[in-house]
């Protein structure tokens, strides 16, 4: 199997981009972050790409940031969350979300098991869904004393309303299936499991044989601005949030695997 924690596909117009952390359900690290902006610029400059494909390989889509990784250097603390914030928050995951939403070319996420945390403000700053039947989608940020970024909250609002956001978010351990999060508007369609790639791929296809100017000025027009300004209010949020206690107990819980005991410090 290739270990390149992204593998990079061209089939005509589509450029498909798989996140191949598969031991990691897909989870995000810096690198693989930053291998998927340098991807994304790229598909975006190629006039011979019409549309972008992101998706998982091993049956999961993402499982959000890994925290291993954020924390191989230096164990839970208030000082380490603050760092987290600058060094993976700000530098590499919400430029990473902006470049999705402002990516000129349409994209499409093919969702399979875990869609979650980060993975999911993934998912959503992507044009268009697809779920396999068996996947699901969970905030998560809130079991481990976090803030929701990545403006999964703002996309949530938008997408199926203030009441299914606050419980999303306020209810971590929810999970929504496929064909539930399809009826709430976060998916287009659901899949047979088996189907999701060739699916993906058939509404790919389609989307390249668009009218390229149209598809850019129709994104721009209903996606709007405001994305950054969600993007610069969050950091402040999840700073508050990593350098509490909460936040190292949640940590350390989820390194423990335990339930964490939340004190509101």
């Amino acid at each position: 199997m290739d270990t390149d924690p992204l593998l990079i596909g061209r089939h005509g117009p589509v450029t498909t981009l798989t996140l191949n952390r598969p031991m990691r359900r897909n989870a995000l690290t810096v690198e693989l972050a930053d291998q998927l902006s340098a991807a994304l610029a790229h598909a975006d400059g190629d006039p011979a790409v019409r549309v972008v494909v992101i998706q998982g390989y091993g049956g999961h889509f993402c499982s959000g940031l890994d925290l291993q990784a954020a924390f191989r250097d230096h164990a839970p603390s208030p000082a380490a969350g603050a760092a987290l914030v600058q060094q993976i928050l700000v530098r590499s995951l919400h430029p990473l979300i902006q470049q999705v939403w402002d990516l000129s070319k349409p994209t499409v996420a093919a969702l399979s098991g875990a869609t979650v945390g980060f993975g999911l403000s993934l998912a959503l700053a992507c044009d268009l869904r697809l779920m396999g039947e068996t996947a699901y989608l969970s905030t998560q940020f809130a079991a481990r004393g976090l803030f929701p970024d990545g403006a999964v909250l703002f996309q949530l609002e938008r997408l199926c309303g203030l009441g299914h956001a606050l419980e999303l978010a306020l209810r971590p351990e929810k999970r929504l299936t496929a064909l539930e999060a399809q009826a709430l508007g976060l998916c287009g369609r659901t899949v047979g499991d088996a189907a999701l790639e060739t699916d993906a791929q058939t509404l790919a296809l389609e989307l390249a044989h668009g009218a390229p100017l149209s598809q850019t000025a129709i994104k721009r027009a209903l996606k709007g601005p405001e994305l950054r300004a969600v993007l610069a209010a969050e950091v402040a949020f999840a700073a508050e949030c990593l350098r509490s206690h909460d936040a190292m107990e949640g940590a350390a819980a989820f390194f423990e695997k335990r339930p964490p005991v939340f004190k509101g410090e």
